[in-house]
């Protein structure tokens, strides 16, 4: 089978709340966190970097370390995995995610695509979702069993299963999702697209012009 790796931040970004009230549009992924941020002054603390999965950017070294990357892609939205990847035959496609992206309307419906049912849209071969260990330590699990899917599926939690797929992938995605990761979190993400993007043969920006546009502003707006 062809391989590709997906990662979406917001796998790493420990937030117990994260969905509710969030959604991909400009608004989300820049103006609320303002909005967040001056409501609740220790929102920062509440949303972290999780302490139960290895840091963003030393897992992007441990990948680097131990396979050979063809094409980076760097972008916003989880969408974009459809776009790059659906033309690839006899497709496995292992999604380091928070959310299992296979569609949230119980129909499954793909008259509309987007960040939340790519994954289903794009009907790989194989599914392997990874995950994060805090979804099952904060009692936070998102997998529900009546989830109907029409391809191969496991689920694992957790980076280790990783390692055993650890070889090479010749296209690996990395989406911020900004409406689930909050801006005091980008210099993470920086580093993380910095570390792939370096070390593959080459990477492309989606979404945006250059890595340059991803930064938004972390300071909260002033209340009036």
């Amino acid at each position: 089978m062809n391989t590709v790796l997906t990662i979406d931040f917001d796998f790493f970004v420990q937030a117990p709340f994260m969905d509710l009230g969030f959604r991909e549009a400009p608004f989300f992924i820049n103006d609320m966190w303002e909005i967040r941020k001056v409501g609740s002054p220790d929102i920062e603390n509440a949303i972290k970097i999780s302490e139960h999965d290895p840091r963003p950017d030393a897992f992007a070294r441990r990948i680097v370390e131990n396979c050979d990357i063809g094409t980076v892609y760097i972008c916003e939205s989880h969408f974009n995995a459809y776009n790059e990847f659906r033309k690839i035959k006899d497709l496995h496609v292992i999604n380091v995610d928070a959310h299992h992206d296979v569609g949230y309307s119980g129909g499954r419906t793909v008259d509309y695509i987007d960040c939340s049912n790519w994954a289903h849209a794009l009907s790989p071969k194989k599914y392997t979702l990874i995950y994060p260990k805090w979804r099952r330590e904060l009692d936070e699990i998102e997998w529900r069993d009546d989830i109907e899917v029409d391809f191969d599926m496991d689920i694992h939690y957790g980076l280790e299963f990783i390692d055993d797929e650890l070889t090479s992938f010749p296209h690996l995605l990395l989406c911020r999702s900004g409406a689930w990761s909050p801006p005091w979190l980008d210099d993470e993400f920086m580093k993380m697209a910095l570390i792939l993007a370096s070390n593959a043969e080459q990477s492309m920006v989606l979404d945006y012009d250059s890595l340059d546009d991803f930064k938004r502003r972390s300071d909260p707006v002033k209340s009036v």
